[in-house]
């Protein structure tokens, strides 16, 4: 799940500084407020936990974040492709599989960012 926080100044999209599965562990693990400085204006903003949203991954950092898991999934697809059916088959079956895999992960990560967004922490804890 790839946490982020819009700038107040320039509303530019920077990572969160502060990662956790769910708000409420966010808030117990370092508090209800944070100090973040934007890599875009370099303005430094005081945000509430309930600023962070959770965002799908790109393509291309879904590879980057999981390529262990992928390459995994394929080395075995077509190696037991390989050893069954042959050459062909074993590429094919290997490319589908991996394509599946990553399908699969984005939408369960699409899942959790769902809950994440839906809970917020704002008159839930005690100041």
């Amino acid at each position: 799940m790839k946490l982020i926080v819009k700038c107040k100044e320039c509303r530019s999209e920077n990572d969160s500084p502060v990662k956790a599965a769910t708000r409420i562990k966010i808030v117990q693990k370092y508090g209800e407020e944070f100090e973040m400085k934007c890599n875009s204006c370099y303005e430094t903003h005081t945000y509430e936990i309930d600023d962070i949203r959770a965002v799908d991954y790109s393509f291309g950092e879904l590879i980057k974040n999981r390529i262990a898991v992928f390459l995994i999934v394929l080395v075995v697809t077509f190696t037991l492709g390989f050893i069954l059916l042959g050459l062909n088959a074993g590429l094919i079956i290997s490319v589908i599989a991996t394509l599946i895999s990553m399908a699969l992960l984005k939408k369960n990560n699409s899942g959790k960012n769902l809950t994440f967004n839906k809970h917020k922490v704002k008159g839930r804890m005690s100041k």
